[in-house]
């Protein structure tokens, strides 16, 4: 799957865990496009990708960085 012209493609949703409603501001930001977006994380990340899940995304794919020495997920919504 690739992000398409209209997609949006999040580069990062919350740097520490002191937002106070990560939930809301994530389903706030969903209800205001229509289109699909698509973000990355690290595949150990477990807590982000747990999130994700939690907000209907779905893993699309994988990445990696550093040389392939990271190893990634793709994540979409819509």
């Amino acid at each position: 799957m690739y992000a398409q012209k209209g997609d949006w493609v999040l580069k990062q949703i919350l740097r520490t865990s002191r937002a106070s409603k990560p939930v809301e501001v994530l389903s706030s930001l969903f209800a205001s496009i229509d289109s699909r977006m698509f973000l990355t994380v690290r595949t150990e990340n477990t807590r982000a990708i747990k999130f994700y899940k939690k907000m209907g995304m779905k893993k699309v794919g994988n990445i990696s960085w550093s040389k392939g020495r990271i190893p990634g997920d793709v994540w979409c919504y819509g």
